[in-house]
């Protein structure tokens, strides 16, 4: 009589029940947990020994029927595969008929919302070429009055026409489309504050790109900690800017801004240079001698210079009914192009600003003009530093502006100032690049080579000092030039011991050390062969030595090329340093602008990328009935970021005639806080699948938390490994329960991935490989989506378009 298949691993022959509850223990509870097993790996975890493990693992494989197949039995089995519908026919199609079982899915790239700031924060943009500054709240009402806004996600959007916004790309400030605004209402939000005096608030969610020591990087608001140095860019460059005024007229409206009052509507001086300037000015523009009243009761008389109608229509406007108090600068300025910038600022320095040695200072008691300052000394490639002070009148605010954004305003100042206010820089102050720059460079350049020192000794040692010793210090823009040169000495050391390799040279002197060759499996002893007799003559092992120092030195020639772009980089970039992260209550709209083509616009920065409502959607499929497109099934979802919405489980439930309690009763829901735990609820789904008919295992996302863990080049190997076990888990859940998995995945930004589109999946290679199909989401106009498979051995190249609604996901036009 033929034996039962066995249901349990206690029905496998030798597994008796103490060995049950070793396997069990060592978290292999189902047979199809050791039939996928090493008998090595399980002898060692159960403790039990390895013949015993390869009688109960042949057994189990048996029972499972694995073993070698011909190629027609795959293809039977292939036809055996099962589907998901996505919900879209269009993406279904694409994926050739839906999310597949047995295999892994992963979605990266760029979805949602919810990645925001505050009413308040301003936003350069341009329209018909022309260029506005204006808070993000202001810009919404503007286009809604236009376009009109609709539901979209949590909160509204407008969508945009012929808008665009500044964005960096290969290092250069250049246009991007802007295609809506989106607004959501939320109850807190995150203030982040400045080593400057500037604030910003934005939701969690929301990325920055920031400087740590192992370089540049996208990072979430929430990891924001204090020290950390948030990227801007150094100059904003308008390459669309007016013409309407000439120097002259800025330098009038600097003058006003800075001395100017409404009542009567004046410009008041103690200078005969600057009250022979404004007469003339008038006079020249608007055809009159402006009448002047002379107050005589200081030691230098101050000359009250009264301004008629014409000059307030002809140039001030609304400018000539504010007090001291609310002052801004009229947007004509800032829609100027860089003369105009510039003779604006020795304007109102001539008026208003501190001249000294070491700094200029600014005073103003408008909150307004102070940010309005700010913003117009960043197209001028100068970061002011605000101090804020308040006394029984109210708040002062003084701007500061020190170090080597001194040389900038003094060239301003030669330029356009009528005092000839000019500042005797004795030496360059400190530098504009902060510590963490110089501790990257430090490590990159350990990393890479070493340079004798002889060169290096050039005409100072400073920078040779910053590079081998453990300094914390500012760069300067003349430091950082002479450590891109000794970059640049090293590339040309690596290409010409390359060429010397290439040359067949017997012996090289390496710029770095040559126990590198460990790695590549050499002994100590041979090393020290090689290094002081030469590369062996033999020539099996000259190859491979060859080899090995060739693969080495192309890998340190492509970083040296990087790190001289990043450097390039940094020098177009601004800096501001985290002071103090805080939760704040908040009640309000916020804001963002979508713009599809980079992802990120210049001040604020950024759109973070995001996949989760593709996952809630196949939570529910999966629970149709096959000829709904589903499986009949639950799914375990395991959320490592908590962005799970039941809310977008009730919608799409109604949307297909579900019982919305029902349904989320079907899905198991798994928060996790780090990689060990997410390992330990997979590992958890050996037992659960089989038990509550789980059908669909979603990770969201797979590799945030083992990013946060293991940060920086030294923890990659580890990181590595451990998500590659991680993966291994899933792709062995999904092939031995017929289950779909699907992943979704971050997107990083590595510095030549900011010079374009920064949504390139992390992960590596691993992530590369691992899933069976890999699917890119980004962006169209409204909300559309378009999918692109990136990898897939079995399907076709191709796109597909998608949008999001209420109801979930869908075609377009349905």
């Amino acid at each position: 009589m033929a034996r039962n298949k066995p249901k349990s691993i206690a029905d496998l022959p030798g597994v008796t029940t103490s060995i049950a509850n070793k396997l069990i223990e060592a978290g292999f509870p189902t047979i199809e947990s050791i039939a996928i097993s090493r008998p090595e790996e399980i002898s060692q975890a159960a403790g039990i020994p390895l013949t015993t493990a390869n009688k109960i693992v042949r057994a189990a494989r048996k029972a499972l029927d694995i073993r070698f197949k011909t190629a027609r039995e795959v293809k039977l089995e292939r036809m055996n595969i099962q589907k998901i519908t996505t919900g879209s026919k269009n993406l279904d199609d694409l994926l050739g008929g839906g999310i597949e079982t047995r295999t892994i899915t992963e979605f990266f790239g760029e979805y949602g919302t919810g990645k925001c700031f505050s009413r308040d924060t301003r936003v350069l943009y341009l329209n018909d070429s022309v260029p506005h500054i204006s808070t993000i709240e202001d810009m919404y009402d503007k286009y809604s009055i236009v376009h009109g806004e609709k539901p979209y996600d949590q909160g509204y959007i407008v969508e945009l026409d012929n808008v665009y916004v500044y964005t960096l790309v290969n290092g250069e400030i250049v246009k991007a489309r802007a295609s809506a605004i989106y607004r959501e209402k939320v109850a807190k939000i995150l203030n982040i504050k400045f080593d400057n005096g500037l604030e910003l608030k934005i939701t969690p969610v929301h990325p920055l790109l920031v400087f740590r020591e192992d370089g540049i990087r996208w990072i979430r608001a929430t990891e924001l900690k204090s020290g950390d140095v948030v990227l801007g860019v150094k100059e904003v460059v308008l390459y669309e800017c007016s013409d309407d005024l000439d120097v002259d007229d800025a330098y009038f409206l600097g003058l006003y801004v800075a001395e100017g009052t409404s009542s009567p509507v004046s410009i008041s001086t103690n200078s005969e240079v600057i009250k022979d300037f404004v007469v003339n000015y008038v006079l020249s523009k608007d055809g009159y001698s402006p009448s002047i009243n002379i107050d005589k009761r200081r030691k230098l008389p101050v000359y009250q210079i009264v301004l008629r109608k014409k000059t307030i229509k002809r140039v001030l406007g609304k400018l000539a009914h504010v007090n001291a108090y609310t002052k801004y600068i009229p947007e004509i300025i800032f829609k100027g192009c860089k003369q105009i910038v510039e003779a604006f600022i020795a304007g109102y320095i001539d008026g208003d600003g501190y001249v000294s040695e070491n700094y200029i200072e600014l005073i103003t008691t408008s909150r307004q003009l102070a940010e309005d300052l700010i913003v117009l000394f960043r197209r001028v490639g100068i970061k002011p530093v605000l101090r804020i002070k308040r006394d029984e009148r109210g708040y002062i605010y003084r701007l500061y502006i020190s170090g080597e954004d001194r040389v900038i305003l003094d060239n301003i100042l030669v330029k356009y100032s009528k005092l000839r206010k000019h500042l005797t820089i004795v030496n360059e102050g400190s530098g504009r690049y902060p510590p963490v720059i110089a501790r990257y460079l430090r490590n990159k350049y350990k990393e890479l080579f070493k340079l004798p020192k002889k060169l290096m000794n050039l005409d100072s040692q400073h920078p040779y000092h910053i590079l081998t010793r453990d300094i914390n210090i500012c760069l300067t823009n003349k430091t950082l030039e002479r450590i891109k040169e000794y970059f640049k000495l090293g590339l040309d050391m690596l290409i010409k011991v390359r060429n010397e390799l290439l040359n067949n040279s017997n012996k090289v002197k390496l710029p770095f050390p040559w126990t590198i060759l460990r790695k590549y499996g050499f002994a100590d002893s041979q090393i020290r062969n090689y290094r002081y007799r030469g590369i062996p003559k033999k020539q099996e092992l000259r190859k491979r030595v060859t080899e090995s120092l060739l693969m080495e030195i192309e890998w340190r020639i492509k970083e040296v090329k990087r790190v001289i772009r990043e450097i390039e980089l940094i020098k177009k970039l601004s800096f501001y340093v985290v002071q103090e992260v805080d939760i704040i209550e908040y009640n309000d709209y916020v804001y963002d602008l979508i713009v599809p083509s980079i992802h990120y616009f210049i001040a604020p920065n950024g759109l973070i990328l995001h996949n989760t409502n593709i996952c809630h959607q196949l939570s529910v499929n999966v629970q149709l009935l096959p000829e709904r497109g589903g499986l009949s099934g639950k799914a375990a979802y395991v959320d490592t970021e908590g962005t799970f919405r039941w809310e977008r489980i009730e919608a799409m439930s109604r949307a297909l005639g579900l019982d919305p309690d029902e349904v989320m009763d079907n899905i198991l829901y798994q928060r996790v806080y780090n990689s060990d735990h997410q390992m330990a609820v997979v590992d958890e789904l050996f037992v659960l699948i089989p038990k509550e008919n789980i059908r669909l295992v979603v990770v969201d996302s797979v590799t945030s938390l083992f990013r946060a863990e293991y940060p920086g080049r030294e923890n990659l190997a580890v990181r590595q490994q451990k998500l590659n076990k991680h993966l291994h888990q899933l792709l062995k859940i999904a092939e031995a329960y017929n289950v779909a998995v699907v992943v979704t995945n971050q997107v990083m930004a590595r510095p030549d991935v900011f010079y374009g589109d920064p949504t390139q999946a992390v992960g590596g290679h691993i992530l590369y490989h691992t899933p069976g199909v890999r699917i890119k989401l980004r962006k169209s106009k409204g909300n559309k989506r378009i999918a692109r498979v990136v990898d897939a051995p079995h399907l076709p190249e191709g796109e597909a378009v998608f949008i999001i609604t209420e109801e979930g996901i869908r075609d377009p036009g349905d």
